[in-house]
């Protein structure tokens, strides 16, 4: 029996988790769900982060009590888009980067856990170095594609270099995320997780409109203009249909969101497409929704967005790249269409609106794949099994 063994037959792992934001985006999702559905009675964990919010409030509802270590806003507030080696060697910005190293560094040294867990890109480079200068093993959990179509080409240098050297082990949420990043290392792949739906949608009530909806960040890589475009085209042939366009800005894309106003006015869509803002109970979102749209013109990492849709029994309209094939499957749980194309995107909207029965078939199929696919408790249990192998492999 290894000393690994005895450790985990002997006292719970205490897992230190770190995210660099306390804004409740995709990412933070996930981890909160995870962080649910582990094994209390094996796994204890603490979080740390570097802001405060609504994720930290969120996690206070489950009984975790997060350490906020505040986080020089230049970085903190940082957009991906903008992250790479010359935002780090500025050198205000570097010696704050190495201030809370240091102080995340003395705090894990403090609470000793037998893994640190990061959960964002920042909160990988930070907390990766301090985990290692405290002695601990860290996880990487990669959310992000490491790709100079989703990062700039510095900082994917950057990333795939320490990925060689900083963690003990990596997770990426996709198959599609794997294969950005270097191979050799110990790494798996573990799908996000999504709690069994309360609700389902509305396609099965008799309706006096169509609805169609995306939801997610407003951001120009999420597509809502492409969404915006492919409504003017619906709407020439079903002009009963209804859109609405959920999510807020994040990071500075206000001007993104003037963009999308100005878009639906010169259109003259108005009366038709909503932007509603952000709304946290996705769920009764959903579940007015007619058909979701996903609009991605960029490879998506993973999209929980999507996977919800279809636990909800909503008929889905997805992005053909990244990680979406990985969870619809075209013509069987969902349609694909290119990305960045609004004429593909309205006849995909047309077919399920004309086409009733075909829509709820693939709804209904695919709320049976989302449910026993990807349920929170499978990607749990994965998670936990992980951190028992590194246990036993560190000790």
């Amino acid at each position: 029996m290894t000393a690994g063994s005895t450790l985990l037959q002997t006292k719970p792992v205490n897992i230190m988790f770190i995210d660099h934001t306390a804004k409740l985006s995709g990412g933070e999702i996930a981890l909160l769900r995870l962080i649910s559905a582990l094994d209390r009675e094996r796994f204890r964990v603490s979080v740390v982060l570097f802001s405060n919010g609504k994720f930290a409030s969120e996690l206070k509802k489950i009984g975790v009590q997060p350490i906020i270590l505040p986080l020089d806003s230049r970085v903190l507030n940082t957009r991906r888009e903008s992250l790479g080696a010359g935002l780090f060697l500025q050198l205000g910005i570097f010696q704050s980067v190495l201030k809370q190293i240091a102080l995340l560094r003395d705090l894990i040294a403090l609470r000793k856990p037998d893994i640190v867990h990061t959960n964002s890109l920042k909160s990988d480079i930070i907390g990766g170095l301090a985990a290692r200068l405290a002695g601990v093993p860290v996880l990487w959990h990669i959310r992000d594609r490491i790709a100079p179509d989703y990062l700039p080409s510095s900082a994917t240098k950057l990333f795939r270099l320490l990925a060689r050297i900083v963690p003990a082990y990596l997770v990426a949420n996709s198959n599609a995320t794997m294969q950005t990043l270097p191979t050799g290392q110990r790494a798996s792949v573990v799908y996000d997780g999504i709690p069994k739906p309360q609700k389902t949608g509305r396609q099965n009530r008799q309706l006096s409109t169509n609805t169609v909806g995306l939801i997610g960040r407003i951001s120009p890589w999420k597509g809502q203009h492409i969404f915006i475009e492919a409504a003017a085209i619906v709407l020439k042939k079903r002009p009963d249909t209804r859109f609405e366009i959920i999510g807020s800005t994040m990071f500075g894309e206000e001007d993104y969101l003037r963009g999308l106003r100005e878009q639906i006015a010169s259109l003259g869509l108005t009366h038709a497409v909503n932007l509603v803002g952000f709304r946290d109970d996705i769920s009764d979102a959903l579940s007015n929704l007619s058909i979701f749209v996903h609009a991605s013109v960029l490879p998506e990492p993973f999209g929980q967005t999507v996977l919800e849709a279809m636990a909800a029994g909503v008929p889905t309209i997805a992005s053909d790249a990244g990680a979406i094939p990985e969870i619809v499957t075209h013509e069987e749980t969902g349609l694909l269409v290119p990305p960045g194309d609004p004429a593909a995107m309205a006849q995909a909207i047309l077919r399920l609106l004309d086409n009733r029965s075909f829509a709820q078939t693939i709804a209904s199929r695919a709320r049976q794949v989302a449910i026993e696919r990807f349920s929170i408790n499978m990607a749990a249990t994965r998670m936990q099994r992980i951190y028992e192998r590194l246990i036993e492999v560190e000790s």
